[in-house]
């Protein structure tokens, strides 16, 4: 597992914050006061996409703390290929959008970012990814590298 950062609270309802759409209030009731541990559960026993598509449309401050889950189900070695493929090949656009709206709030986790960036790019052929159903994931990861590295001026 790669080193992460430390949180020192879960995120609060007002972290959620989004649009107040039904999305955002299933993800508030499911997930609030809930640890990373609960969500990692949902990715091995509900479809990992949902799990993922959960903190799509919630506030940056909830989502990069429980994205912590998908992180930690990619890495581990007890996991079904399908539905880690679908996590791996979601999860840049996830990224994308949480960097494009909200760059501020993602800079705590930037420095993990780049390396779990890196980490998926070294890691691509774990995963067995179809380029003709999901594109060239490699390619979107390495896009987001860069884009982390832009915006935080790192290296």
């Amino acid at each position: 597992m790669l080193k992460e950062p430390i949180f020192k609270s879960l995120p609060t309802e007002e972290d959620f914050y989004y649009d107040g759409d039904c999305d955002e209030r299933y993800t508030i009731k499911e997930y609030l006061g809930k640890d990373i541990d609960y969500v990692i559960n949902r990715y091995h026993h509900l479809c990992g996409i949902s799990v993922l598509h959960d903190f799509y449309f919630v506030g940056t401050k909830a989502a990069r703390y429980y994205l912590f889950g998908a992180f930690r189900y990619l890495q581990e070695d007890e996991k079904d290929e399908l539905e880690a493929l679908g996590v791996y090949t979601a999860l840049p656009k996830v990224l994308f959008k949480h960097l494009e709206e909200n760059s501020k709030d993602m800079a705590y986790i930037a420095d993990y970012l780049m390396r779990f960036c890196q980490w998926a790019i070294d890691n691509y052929e774990t995963f067995d990814v179809d380029e003709e159903i999901y594109g060239d994931t490699r390619r979107e990861y390495m896009e987001l590298l860069d884009k982390i590295k832009a915006i935080y001026g790192r290296d």
